[in-house]
């Protein structure tokens, strides 16, 4: 049976016209969200980067604290290590460092924050060569002279 021919040629999309547009337009949202997705993770990664950069001064003079308390036969070595500890006021951050002599006259710290992102440790090192005139430098060696 042939039909009349005004109703064979209506105005509109077949249904696989359909379906291979609607195909296209989900593979091009899909590739938005996952972008989104991707950049919502570098945006975390990055802020807690930056918040472990803003944690060193608040770092420094905890450790500069701490080395006024280490014993002086630990000092005399000319090497002073902590290991990874919670660091106060900041939850899920922990800190460590090695203080040792620089061979003309001073010291190297060497500034370690830890934190997990992702459930992988992240860290963030600072050295800083402390020169002889430095008040963290002058209180190892005052320490080490008394």
């Amino acid at each position: 049976m042939k039909c009349p021919a005004d109703r064979c040629r209506r105005p509109g999309f077949t249904l696989m016209e359909v379906l291979v547009a609607l195909t296209v337009f989900l593979v091009g949202i899909c590739s938005v969200l996952a972008l989104f997705t991707a950049g919502t993770t570098l945006h975390q990664g990055s802020q807690m980067t930056s918040a472990a950069t803003d944690l060193v001064d608040a770092a420094l003079l905890t450790v500069e604290r701490e080395l006024a308390e280490v014993p002086e036969a630990e000092l005399s070595t000319g090497k002073v290590m902590r290991s990874a500890r919670p660091f106060p006021g900041a939850d899920g951050f922990s800190y460590s460092y090695l203080v040792t002599e620089r061979p003309h006259g001073g010291y190297f710290l060497e500034l370690t924050i830890h934190w997990k992102e992702g459930g992988r440790e992240q860290t963030h090192k600072t050295r800083s060569a402390l020169p002889a005139s430095s008040s963290l430098a002058r209180l190892v060696q005052k320490r080490l002279r008394s």
